[in-house]
């Protein structure tokens, strides 16, 4: 550039102008002005400032400024702060009296009956399945339960219950519930009888019901829907639907308890005719040699795996369980179980309800052998094993040290 060429003036920021105009512009405001500028904080408490309404015993008053100014209330549920604590009170529900709680029904459509087994006189899981099931069937029909049960196993509002006949004695046997029954089906003609599908408890007497009095039954029943059942077919790969039938067996989990009104349970008096005698009588189940069971048939095993030292624990414990022996390609290869008794995808594919492991790490393969299990339990001192995530309960410690302890342990409650 030559000296004589004139040089260009500084660019001009336009921020830098933007600010300058509005400094000069809150300057030239009057004070009473910028006074009015809007204040959050102000607002939000003179929001709280405002007279709040509370319910009294003899209507609405009227509570002082004071009050929610010194006290702000916060609305949990929608997160908003500074709202009428009013509003929160009238939305809050009102006490009422346990007598009003209780759903009393007096002229149901129909009844449903429910025997559970009641084992021990308590009811088991399976029980309640059973008595959720006979709910949900009458509450499609605007119908009440009948529940023959023992008197001593209480809560049986809570569960759904509108009427208990009570059972005579805690071990009552299959003549005694067969006859009850019968004159159930006398007096209050229930529409249908739901009974756990046990091989010696509801299975049994629900075929001699079935029998005696000429009705339809369904066996096996899994799913509920409407007024329709579903039960298993071909070996559990196929669903079958059926008509409801006046006698419904039902499987374990048919039918997940629901929360819902608390019911009368009232005792219904029923007159107990003679017990029929039975031609073949319930001695209980025989002792099983647990390497017999064939693990496709088991319903409970218990499996081995290299955590496992003290096999005589492990034996034991099986027997005392009524369990199926099983274990890992490992375990069988270092003979300590036969061939038959491997666990996994080169072995047997099994689906028991419950699946007791010992020291068992999770391979793929034996994680493919057991993904049909509906239960899973796992023994392990790896917290980050493979078994340990498939499992449902996890126990992290030494299989040596657990198995002496469940066996103390189902020794002195048996």
């Amino acid at each position: 550039m030559r000296d004589d060429e004139p040089q260009n003036p500084l660019r001009r920021d336009p921020r830098v102008e933007r600010d300058l105009r509005r400094y000069r512009k809150e300057a030239a405001a009057p004070a009473e002005a910028q006074s009015l500028r809007r204040n959050p904080r102000a607002e939000r408490d003179r929001r709280r400032q405002r007279p709040a309404v509370q319910l009294s015993g003899s209507g609405l008053q009227a509570r002082s400024p004071d009050f929610a100014t010194s006290s702000p209330q916060k609305n949990l549920r929608k997160g908003r702060r500074g709202e009428d604590p009013g509003a929160i009170a009238s939305r809050a529900p009102t006490s009422r009296s346990p007598e009003t709680e209780i759903l009393r029904l007096e002229a149901p459509s129909c009844w449903v009956l429910v025997v559970p087994d009641t084992p021990s006189g308590t009811l088991t899981t399976h029980d309640r399945d059973a008595i959720a099931a006979a709910r949900l069937i009458a509450d499609n029909k605007d119908g009440g339960v009948i529940a023959l049960a023992p008197a001593d196993a209480t809560g049986y509002g809570l569960i759904g219950v509108d009427r208990l006949v009570p059972l005579p004695g805690t071990d009552a046997d299959t003549g005694v519930r067969l006859a009850l029954v019968e004159s159930i089906l006398a007096q209050c003609k229930p529409a249908h009888i739901v009974l756990p599908d046990t091989p010696l408890g509801g299975g049994h007497l629900g075929r001699l019901i079935a029998t005696r009095q000429s009705l339809n039954i369904a066996p096996g029943v899994v799913r509920i829907s409407g007024g329709e059942l579903v039960r298993l077919s071909d070996g559990g790969r196929k669903e079958q639907t059926l008509p409801m039938a006046p006698v419904v067996l039902v499987a374990p989990e048919v039918s997940d308890p629901k929360p819902g009104p608390r019911r009368e349970a009232r005792v219904l008096p029923v007159p107990a005719p003679p017990a029929i005698e039975e031609a073949v009588q319930d001695h209980g189940l025989l002792p099983v040699d647990p390497y017999s069971v064939p693990l496709q048939e088991a319903d409970f095993i218990i499996s081995a795996g290299n955590g496992v030292s003290d096999w005589d624990s492990f034996s034991e414990l099986a027997k005392v369980l009524n369990a199926a022996i099983a274990g890992t390609r490992a375990v069988c290869d270092a003979n300590h179980l036969p061939r038959h008794r491997q666990v996994g995808a080169s072995g047997t594919l099994v689906s028991p309800r419950c699946y007791l492991s010992f020291g068992i790490s999770g391979a793929p393969q034996h994680l493919q052998g057991i993904a049909r299990c509906e239960r899973v339990i796992a023994v392990n001192t790896d917290l980050h094993a493979d078994m340990i995530k498939r499992a449902d309960l996890a126990i992290i410690a030494d299989a040596q040290a657990v198995m002496p302890s469940l066996l103390a342990l189902l020794r002195e409650t048996r």
